[in-house]
């Protein structure tokens, strides 16, 4: 009993540090048209009439055109509540004004739960600029060196592969990757170490 009553307030805790976002239309744009969000957080769309908010691929905000992604949200006018379940990035766009105005935004979901040790890499790694939106920095641990580095979308895409050399630090330009999280993997035959960088 006293293990349930501890699991219930541990959820209703962590219920309690979700945080609202708001995004709202103001004139042909979305306000903010990039929201930084965790898995727990909700966004509060508040809708004006004629700019109905579709969620779409990463084809269709690179295009500008209505291509809904599946299984995803889509409100029209008035305020809706969304619950962001996963960490992932989310892009909508206004059904009408895509095309022309180039109106569309992003959400991008962290999962604070993420940047999980694997095998005996348990030296500090760090990425900064984290958000960025171009050249990262990466500190290497000492027993990477020689390694390699991948930047792995989301969606599964490798981005970027590089051998590692003797250097503790590694340069990367993610200016011409769209906005988004992204996983850095370092690796050698048998240590692996996973974190998250968010493009701008």
């Amino acid at each position: 009993m006293r293990l349930f009553i501890m699991a219930l307030l541990f959820l209703s805790s962590s219920k309690l540090l979700s945080t609202v976002h708001d995004i709202k239309t103001v004139a042909a744009t979305f306000t903010p048209d990039t929201t930084y969000a965790q898995i727990g957080d909700t966004i509060k769309f508040m809708i004006s009439i004629g700019h109905d908010v579709l969620e779409i691929t990463n084809d269709s905000y690179n295009t500008n055109t209505i291509d809904a992604f599946p299984g995803g949200f889509g409100f029209t006018s008035g305020t809706h509540y969304y619950e962001l379940q996963e960490a992932k990035t989310f892009y909508f766009g206004c059904t009408y004004h895509l095309a022309s105005s180039q109106m569309k935004g992003v959400i991008i979901v962290t999962d604070p739960a993420a940047g999980v040790l694997i095998n005996d890499v348990t030296e500090n790694t760090l990425i900064y600029p984290n958000p960025t939106s171009g050249f990262i920095t990466i500190q290497i641990p000492e027993n990477l060196k020689y390694g390699e580095v991948q930047i792995v979308s989301m969606e599964g895409e490798l981005v970027y592969q590089q051998r590692l050399g003797n250097s503790s630090v590694c340069f990367i330009d993610l200016s011409h990757l769209n906005p988004g999280i992204f996983q850095v993997i370092l690796s050698d035959a048998d240590r692996l170490k996973r974190m998250s960088v968010i493009k701008k």
